[in-house]
């Protein structure tokens, strides 16, 4: 399977042969690299990536990379933080193709890459992000220091606030978010 997008008269393709999950390409390329015994078990079919808290298992692999104290190791799990030292908080998130509704395009919508970084608000140190890109299929890391966070937060109703995530395929950017993405898992530790 092939995504095709055409561009002013010229194609940009990206190859999406086989399943990829979020979950399954954050395990791949960077779970398995801190937790050897696990990717054993995963790889003879003992256990199944869909059923690990991969979410969890990022915030860990955080911890080991970064030398931070994880606060669910302590007994002190927060909502408004996972390390102890800097109270940053980790994220997993997504972006795909939805369908907008515009009343001005002729088709009545357009078609554009988007996604959240969920639970933004009330954050006391830095975001360590990380974005799977569904129409790419790859993963993309954003640090987000604290003090920039309220300023690109939006209120997502019920009192939740969010990032909102908008990718360029012709561009290959974030747009306003792009000054935050760092290149490797291990910037994200730093």
């Amino acid at each position: 399977m092939e995504n095709v997008i055409e561009i002013s008269g010229s194609k940009k393709s990206i190859n999406t042969t086989g399943e990829t999950s979020k979950n399954d390409l954050i395990f791949q390329e960077v779970i398995r690299n801190y937790l050897p015994d696990l990717a054993k078990a995963v790889d003879s079919g003992d256990v199944d990536c869909d059923d690990l808290n991969v979410e969890r298992l990022f915030e860990k692999c955080i911890a080991m990379e970064s030398g931070l104290t994880w606060a669910n190791e302590q007994g002190e799990a927060q909502d408004s933080y996972d390390f102890v030292e800097d109270l940053s908080d980790a994220k997993t998130s997504s972006v795909s193709l939805k369908e907008i509704k515009d009343k001005r395009s002729s088709t009545g919508h357009y078609e554009a890459i988007k996604g959240v970084i969920s639970n933004t608000g009330g954050k006391q140190g830095d975001l360590r992000c990380v974005v799977y890109n569904d129409f790419t299929k790859t993963l993309d890391y954003f640090l987000v220091p604290q003090k920039h966070i309220s300023a690109y937060e939006t209120h997502c109703g019920k009192g939740k606030y969010g990032i909102p995530l908008n990718y360029s395929l012709l561009k290959d950017n974030y747009g306003k978010m792009e000054v935050f993405r760092v290149d490797t898992f291990k910037d994200i530790c730093e």
